[in-house]
C-alpha cells in the first residue's frame, strides 16, 4: 500500500514540477546575478511523505531518479525518471522561485540543510540531500 501511495504521490509531483517550472529563455545571466552558493550544487531525493505516510531513502525512492541540480548563474534543472526540464530560479530567505512559476500551491525551501518541497494542496512534503 505504501508503494502504491509514493508512487501516486511521486507522479503527481512530476507533473506539477514539469508544468510549473516551463523551459523558459536560456540566457546567460552572469556577472553580478549569481545566486546563493547555499543551494548551489545536485540535491538528490531522500524521503516522502504523503498523507501521513513517510516513506525514506532505499531502492522505493532510487527507482524515481528525481533531482534537482541548482548553477551559479540562476540556471537550474529537475530531472525524473530520465526526464530533464531546464528553467530560471532565484533564491532568497531560504527559499527557491521559478522564474516560469505558474502555481503557489508548493514550495522549494532549504530547511536545516534540505531541500524541501511541499505541495499545500495534496499534503504531500518530498525532503532533498545535498549530494
Amino acid at each position: 500500500m505504501i508503494k502504491k501511495i509514493l508512487a501516486l504521490a511521486l507522479a503527481l509531483c512530476m507533473v506539477f514540477a514539469f508544468a510549473a517550472c516551463g523551459g523558459g529563455d536560456k540566457e546567460s545571466k552572469g556577472g553580478d546575478d549569481k545566486q546563493d552558493s547555499g543551494i548551489v550544487g545536485e540535491w538528490v531525493i531522500k524521503s516522502v511523505e504523503a498523507n501521513g505516510q513517510k516513506v525514506e531513502g532505499g531502492d522505493a525512492l532510487a527507482a524515481y531518479d528525481y533531482a534537482y541540480t541548482f548553477k551559479e548563474d540562476g540556471t537550474a534543472s529537475v530531472s525524473v525518471m530520465g526526464e530533464t526540464v531546464e528553467y530560471e530560479y532565484t533564491f532568497k530567505d531560504n527559499e527557491v522561485t521559478f522564474a516560469d512559476q505558474t502555481t503557489d500551491d508548493f514550495s522549494l525551501k532549504l530547511e536545516g540543510g534540505n531541500l524541501v518541497l511541499e505541495y499545500s494542496s495534496m499534503a504531500i512534503k518530498i525532503t532533498f540531500e545535498k549530494k
